[in-house]
């Protein structure tokens, strides 16, 4: 099943409270337990920030799979700077750090078009669990 939410608003900062409660009660529906509903909260507000910039709009749109959430968060306003290679995390700074170590999965693109980043959260339940 794959149900898909979409919003377009103001890519404020004051804007993340908003879409924390949203990917808290989308997640907790979906039955992911609370470390996973705080690391996408916190993931989500990281990527907020990325892209807020108050005289433009972000589109979010967030997929729900069996087991698994997909945010994708596109800025509609052009790149500041070309973004860096993800393999020096340090020259990114925090947010870009936590986002990659909370989620399963993270990817930025950003250009003259603007900013996109994907996020994914896997269910814990959902992983398979290695054994010796």
């Amino acid at each position: 099943m794959l149900d898909t939410i979409s919003l377009k608003m103001p890519a404020k900062a004051q804007n993340a409270l908003a879409v924390r409660l949203l990917v808290a009660g989308l997640a907790n529906l979906n039955h992911f337990d609370s470390e996973e509903i705080e690391d996408m909260k916190l993931a989500v507000s990281e990527a907020c920030t990325c892209i807020s910039d108050a005289e433009h709009l972000v589109q979010m749109s967030f997929l729900l799979e069996e087991q698994k959430m997909i945010i994708e968060i596109q800025g509609s306003h052009p790149s500041k700077r070309p973004m860096l290679e993800f393999n020096d995390a340090a020259l990114e700074g925090i947010g870009f750090l936590l986002m990659k170590n909370l989620m399963d999965s993270m990817e930025i693109h950003s250009g003259d078009q603007g900013t996109f980043i994907r996020l994914v959260k896997n269910q814990k339940s959902a992983v398979p669990v290695k054994t010796q």
